[in-house]
């Protein structure tokens, strides 16, 4: 009984791990299902040698209580050594226009190898697309 319900366990927790491994985002309120369509290709590399040390799981997009789009990016550092990348997330409106004030600038991350989370927030209620754009730290 003991052994059956650790396998149970063991396939949980590794469906869920799968789920979470996707490239399909997850949408929010208010996001158009192209702009998903449009994400699920990933953010943008600027530099495209990171394709191979970095990989991005399914953004998760919520809108907060205020309004505002919470982003969660899912980055996951499979170089086997210590990975410096700049993230920089750019908010848009409904018809892709830009939110005049509305981006972060590249935040430093250093990412150890394995999964790390990324979160955003918005800073207008106007938000409802996104481009995500990573480099590497110094470039």
């Amino acid at each position: 009984m003991k052994a059956f319900r650790r396998l149970s366990l063991v396939l949980l927790f590794t469906g869920a791990l799968l789920a979470s491994c996707s490239h399909r985002p997850i949408g929010a309120p208010g996001i158009p299902p192209d702009d998903l369509r449009e994400q699920a290709a990933g953010p943008m590399f600027d530099d495209p040698s990171l394709s191979g040390d970095l990989e991005v799981g399914a953004v998760q997009a919520s809108r907060l209580p205020s309004g505002k789009l919470r982003l969660q990016v899912p980055l996951q550092n499979v170089s086997g050594e210590r990975l410096e990348i700049e993230i920089k997330v750019v908010f848009k409106d409904e018809s892709g226009n830009l939110i005049q004030g509305d981006e972060t600038t590249y935040q430093y991350l250093g990412l150890g190898v394995g999964m790390t989370w990324h979160t955003v927030t918005s800073l207008r209620q106007q938000a409802s697309r996104y481009s995500i754009h990573i480099r590497r730290h110094g470039t």
